[in-house]
């Protein structure tokens, strides 16, 4: 656990949050994984692969895809109609997750009825979070390195599909305000401090800081 038990108990009562077990609040096999920083995951996951040579060795090797950037899990490979990408349970948001068990905080998980379903959400605080990958979601300060890759014969396609999902979450984040509700957009490349993170939640759950206007 993280601050002293006082401190995690204001929290909690701040935002009214259920007694129930935290295990009642994931679906079979939904728990988040340990907090770990993007760069101690094993290095053959992701666009590591193993390759063999002629003589038998065998090293790792990057896979460049053809969309370079952050990306929210999974690989793009090809046309994007073969594309692998999670929507849910992505590892950003197995981070925030861990993060806020460790304050000792219960929460949903894609919170259904409201706009957008958030990530994560408080519904008797009314509060939520939406984790956002940054080259899916186009992250001001990563669109000119997660971007880059966007060209040659679908650029259009992609340009028009990143608008699209830029729309849809303002629209949806507008939408959660007008309901009285306060929203918390983290980004992919802010989830791996985990002290920093900890502490950015526990500013937005405790006193409304950081939140969307």
């Amino acid at each position: 656990m993280v601050g002293s038990s006082a401190e995690r108990t204001a929290l909690r009562n701040s935002l009214r949050v259920s007694s129930r077990p935290v295990a009642l609040l994931y679906a079979a096999g939904d728990a988040p994984a340990p907090l770990r920083s993007p760069r101690s995951e094993p290095r053959t996951e992701g666009c590591w692969y193993r390759a063999r040579a002629n003589d038998g060795s065998s090293s790792l090797t990057r896979r460049h895809s053809p969309i370079r950037g952050c990306c929210e899990g999974g690989r793009m490979r090809g046309r994007p109609g073969k594309a692998s990408v999670r929507s849910e349970g992505t590892r950003p948001e197995r981070f925030v997750r861990r993060a806020l068990l460790q304050l000792g905080l219960h929460f949903r998980v894609n919170y259904k009825g409201v706009p957008g379903s958030p990530d994560i959400a408080f519904p008797r605080a009314r509060k939520a979070v939406f984790v956002h990958g940054c080259f899916w979601h186009v992250h001001p300060q990563c669109a000119a390195h997660s971007l880059r890759g966007v060209h040659g014969k679908n650029s259009n396609y992609w340009r028009e599909k990143l608008a699209r999902n830029v729309l849809r979450d303002r629209r949806d984040i507008s939408a959660l305000i007008a309901l009285g509700w306060k929203v918390l957009v983290l980004w992919e490349c802010e989830c791996g401090d985990e002290v920093a993170l900890r502490a950015r939640l526990r500013r937005f759950l405790a006193y409304g800081h950081g939140a969307e206007a």
